[in-house]
């Protein structure tokens, strides 16, 4: 079978586009290699001595030196680092938020609890615990009188557990429940 070269009957295949090699109509004969690199440009002799230890090195030959890998692997280290921060300082602030959620949710109980039991709280300071979602915290209740003399100022200050800082403060009124005494 003879050959016919002309060029409205030769199809490319698809290894073309992929830039592995160009196989023509005309099969094996017609095989031409398309160079993938500096080391595929350079002929089969030139290989072998190439990878030998006592072979200078060829122009062709590339790759990373030392300090180019070494200035990457520093950057990545870095990077890391960085990442790992932020996760760290993200928790944290999770954390945080928790704490202080729940230390509100304390005071507006206890405010509930004030305006529910109907009974106008003295002048003074009083303290106490509570637990929530299994945290201990404690509360500072100071209540002032106003220059009205039906309503009361309750300040509640939510503690930190097992410190002295302040997580919440919540300020609130309270009335004089009617029918009460002066």
């Amino acid at each position: 079978m003879k050959c016919d070269r002309s060029p409205s009957k030769v199809r490319p295949p698809p290894l073309e586009k992929r830039g592995i090699g160009i196989f023509g109509a005309c099969g094996k004969h017609d095989r031409r290699k398309i160079p993938l690199g500096p080391l595929a440009s350079s002929p089969p002799s030139e290989k072998g001595k190439a990878n030998s230890p006592s072979a200078p090195a060829s122009s062709s030959v590339t790759g990373f030196t030392l300090i180019e890998v070494l200035v990457a692997l520093t950057i990545l280290a870095i990077a890391l680092a960085a990442a790992v921060r932020a996760t760290s300082v993200a928790t944290d602030g999770a954390q945080e938020t928790r704490l202080r959620t729940l230390a509100t949710w304390i005071a507006q109980n206890r405010v509930a609890e004030l305006t529910a039991t109907n009974v106008f709280p003295p002048a003074g300071t009083i303290s106490g615990r509570d637990s929530m979602a299994g945290i201990e915290f404690e509360w500072q209740q100071v209540t002032t009188e106003t220059p009205n003399a039906a309503f009361r100022k309750v300040e509640l200050r939510i503690l930190r557990p097992a410190q002295a800082q302040s997580l919440v403060t919540l300020n609130a009124y309270l009335v004089r429940p009617p029918g009460s005494g002066s």
